[in-house]
C-alpha cells in the first residue's frame, strides 16, 4: 500500500468508494486498500474527510453526521466502508 498518497487523493478515493456507484468487482478490489488508507489517515486528514463527507451527504444526514464526536464519526465511516464490503457478497 502506497502510504505516501496527498491528503487530497486519500479523501477522493475514500470518497469515490463510498458516494459512487462501481461494479461489486471493482469495489471489493478496492475494499481492503480503502480501509488501510483510512486506518493511516491522522486526525486532521481525518477532520477533513468528515467535511468533505458531510459535503456529499443531504441536508438532515449531514447534520446527523455533524453531531457525531469524532469517535462517533470514524464508527459510521467503518460501518458504512464494511456494509459496501458486505453488500457485495
Amino acid at each position: 500500500m502506497n502510504t505516501n498518497l496527498s491528503v487530497e487523493h486519500k479523501i477522493d478515493l475514500i470518497l469515490n468508494y463510498i458516494f459512487t456507484f462501481e461494479v461489486s468487482d471493482v469495489k471489493k478490489q478496492q475494499h481492503c486498500h480503502v480501509l488501510a488508507i483510512f486506518e493511516v489517515m491522522d486526525m486532521v486528514e481525518k477532520y477533513q474527510l468528515f467535511y468533505a463527507v458531510q459535503k456529499h451527504l443531504p441536508l438532515r444526514a449531514g447534520f446527523l453526521f455533524a453531531s457525531e464526536n469524532y469517535q462517533g464519526k470514524i464508527e459510521t465511516l467503518l460501518e458504512v466502508i464494511d456494509a459496501i464490503q458486505l453488500k457485495k457478497n
